[in-house]
């Protein structure tokens, strides 16, 4: 009976010791400056709206319709194995894990006069966000976000380019 005594009130005290640390923890986030938010907004637009306001995310009807009227240039986040093995017509290979390496190479070839458009392929695949975030970063003013890029880029049966430069459509 001591036993069952002894593990009823630690596990009461735990419990109590669990319940002070978390109203302790919630307190002074609650008066920090930089507190943490209790509920997130984890929705693509949100993920895609910049601290101005402006909401990056472009549809696949308007990113074709600027590629037609040859005022784009459509950047793939992807790794240059996906991008060889298929890519939006035109587009330029950006990978985002090796930016660093790859950006000096295209850099020239990005005028502040056209949307950059990145894309990468999955509606979480957050390397064209990134990368589009980047290239805002470094000053480029009219970037732009095409998510689930290949795929819905695909699905519309818009131009695609493999390495052999054969077009599929």
């Amino acid at each position: 009976m001591k036993n069952k005594d002894f593990l009823c009130r630690t596990t009461y005290q735990s419990v109590g010791v669990i319940f002070i640390s978390a109203a302790v923890a919630l307190c002074i986030n609650a008066v920090r400056s930089d507190g943490l938010p209790l509920i997130g907004d984890w929705s693509t637009a949100s993920q895609l709206t910049l601290d101005t306001g402006e909401n990056i995310e472009i549809s696949v009807q308007d990113a074709r319709q600027l590629c037609l009227e040859d005022k784009a240039i459509i950047i793939d986040a992807r790794s240059p194995e996906d991008y060889q093995t298929g890519h939006i017509d035109g587009a330029v290979n950006l990978p985002w894990v090796s930016f660093d390496e790859y950006f000096q190479n295209i850099a020239e070839t990005l005028p502040e006069d056209k949307t950059l458009i990145t894309y990468c392929d999955g509606e979480t695949c957050n390397l064209s966000k990134e990368l589009a975030k980047m290239l805002i970063d470094l000053g480029f003013k009219d970037v732009k976000v095409l998510v689930n890029g290949w795929s819905v880029w695909v699905q519309n049966n818009f131009p695609t380019t493999k390495e052999t430069g054969a077009e599929n459509h």
